[in-house]
């Protein structure tokens, strides 16, 4: 440890600039909800991780963010830390879920090419890389991709002229076809992680020697460089699955059709799993035609769910906006209790005499709404402290609407009493 602390003294950074890179990573908009998640769910975890991170790191002398990046500095000195430190705050790398194996191996290549003398005088310099993209294209570079493993350790998908398409059996070879990329799959515990799930896929472009890694289960879909081939972070109504790559390269589409992972359905794709199903257009955003069905759809059973019971959904979407003429366009269940949302075009909307436009439920210890489901897994608390809410909607347009304070009850009485609706029991 004294060691360490002669050989290499950190450089010295504004915990305003750190604050601000940290403020830019995903999740961000959910920090002031989190409590709400449910217990125990992962995404919970991260975003309480994320505002422990905030709170902690951009202390000032806080030594916290340089000790978290040294777990992916492969030397035993540390000598990369302060690269990485930069890089952070520049933005030339990413975001924290951009450190990890894919980092860690790059950095131990550079490093052994490095002592080795085998890097170009202009390319020994990490300080001139800009980012993690640039490290992985520098080891790219002097990389020497031989892909040797044990047949028996993979099946072979395609071996065209043009394409292969293989799926690693075992870590040692995933390890091998990963050499030379920023997938995390090169390690052991990773690989397992994700092989459980479902399989994993090695695409080699053959005129182009460029690789790609298919995940269909987590919806991965990533280059070389760890960069996802479709949205890297999806906005509403964006999904990032790789339709237009699978376009580009047809044959390569044509063998995972086979293989049941989607079906063409006019200018629908719809993906298709054990638990949901996921329609997109050729922009990769959600869409179907809502006579057709849902463009998407998930069962989740409550083993599964964090024992909150069991969940269905379905959503109509049309090129990326809520849409549905004749029925809610997103109908949530849990344990038989239903809810519903009605839109058109994108916007909260239904006849108020037909009925509400939104179903969903108040929470009365916090005044929150919560869209679909009880954010509880104890029956007589969510029954004492949620109460079901009916809300209209024209045009994106609350008509109608119950106010949601102290006098919710009888507000909610009367709106339903002036929309016609009558004898309706609380859920």
């Amino acid at each position: 440890m004294r060691q360490r602390e002669f050989l290499l003294e950190y450089v010295q950074f504004s915990p305003e600039k750190l604050k601000a890179r940290l403020l830019q990573e995903p999740g961000v908009d959910k920090l002031d909800s989190f409590e709400m998640m449910p217990s125990g769910s992962d995404e919970k975890k991260e975003i309480m991780m994320l505002d422990a991170r905030i709170k902690l790191w951009t202390i000032p002398g806080d030594k916290r963010f340089v000790r978290w990046l040294e777990r992916f500095d492969p030397t035993q000195n540390n000598k990369y830390v302060n690269w990485m430190i930069q890089r952070y705050i520049d933005g030339g790398i990413h975001g924290l879920e951009d450190f990890g194996s894919g980092i860690t191996q790059n950095l131990e290549r550079f490093d052994l090419l490095k002592r080795k003398k085998k890097l170009d005088p202009e390319d020994a310099d990490i300080n001139k890389l800009k980012g993690s993209a640039g490290l992985s294209k520098l080891i790219h570079k002097y990389a020497e991709h031989k892909l040797e493993y044990d047949p028996k350790d993979v099946n072979v998908i395609l071996d065209s002229p043009n394409y292969s398409i293989i799926q690693p059996k075992t870590y040692k070879a995933s390890k091998a076809l990963a050499a030379g990329t920023d997938w995390c799959t090169a390690y052991p515990d990773e690989f397992a992680n994700y092989s459980k799930q479902g399989p994993l896929y090695i695409i080699t472009d053959k005129k182009t020697n460029e690789r790609f890694q298919f995940h269909f289960e987590t919806e991965q879909f990533m280059d070389e460089d760890d960069i996802p081939l479709g949205a890297l972070r999806p906005k509403v109504g964006e999904t990032n699955y790789p339709v237009e790559f699978l376009n580009d390269h047809k044959e390569v589409s044509d063998v995972f059709a086979k293989l049941g992972k989607f079906q063409i359905e006019g200018d629908a794709w719809i993906f298709n799993d054990s638990e949901r199903q996921v329609s997109v257009d050729k922009e990769g955003l959600y869409h179907r035609d809502p006579k057709a069905g849902p463009a998407r759809t998930w069962n989740i059973d409550g083993e599964w769910n964090l024992g909150l019971g069991d969940e269905q959904r379905e959503e109509y979407w049309v090129h990326g906006k809520r849409h549905r003429e004749d029925g809610p366009a997103m109908r949530f269940s849990r344990n038989g209790i239903e809810t519903e949302h009605w839109y058109l075009n994108g916007e909260k909307h239904r006849d108020p005499e037909d009925g509400p436009a939104v179903t969903s439920y108040l929470d009365t210890d916090t005044g929150e709404i919560d869209p679909g489901h009880y954010y509880t897994q104890d029956g007589e608390e969510a029954d004492g402290r949620y109460e079901r809410r009916y809300d209209y909607y024209v045009d994106g347009e609350p008509v109608k609407g119950p106010a949601t304070n102290e006098n919710y009850k009888d507000k909610l009485s009367n709106m339903l009493e002036l929309a016609g609706v009558k004898n309706v029991e609380r859920i």
